[in-house]
């Protein structure tokens, strides 16, 4: 985008996931049909009606691919560096609120069910490490 536009962390997010996760393009273009629809019938001050990062991580990373990751019989591990270089791009973007994103949705939930941390630890870049470990007291297990 030129003469210093910002992109929103909203669009951040939806490129990384767009990148990352081809085979959920699909479901990327529904989730911003119905929020343009929703958008313009409700008549707000966006028309555009961008998906929210936490609407996006929540339905495509943590809804779809770490179900699908954490749920078959063994790890696809394909997915799981998809997954892990997502959140690291996601981590390193210099986006407070989007830190603050993974934290609360990614984050917790990997530590909050336990086993999917011990299936996805070695899988976890240096940025998710330091996350971990920031958060890991919040949480009972063998982290």
């Amino acid at each position: 985008m030129g003469n210093g536009a910002q992109i929103s962390s909203n669009l951040v997010i939806r490129e990384i996931l767009w990148k990352a996760f081809p085979e959920e393009r699909h479901r990327l273009s529904d989730l911003e049909i119905a929020e343009q629809e929703f958008a313009r019938s409700s008549g707000g001050p966006n028309e555009w009606g961008e998906v929210g990062m936490y609407t996006l991580v929540s339905e495509i990373l943590v809804g779809r691919s770490f179900e699908k990751l954490f749920s078959a019989p063994e790890l696809d591990e394909d997915l799981a560096w998809r997954c892990s270089r997502a959140i690291e791009e996601m981590l390193g973007s210099g986006r407070e609120d989007v830190v603050e994103m993974v934290s609360l949705r990614v984050t917790d939930y990997l530590l909050g069910y336990v086993d999917p941390w011990l299936k996805f630890k070695q899988f976890a870049g240096p940025l998710l490490k330091v996350e971990v470990g920031e958060r890991k007291v919040f949480y009972t297990g063998p982290f």
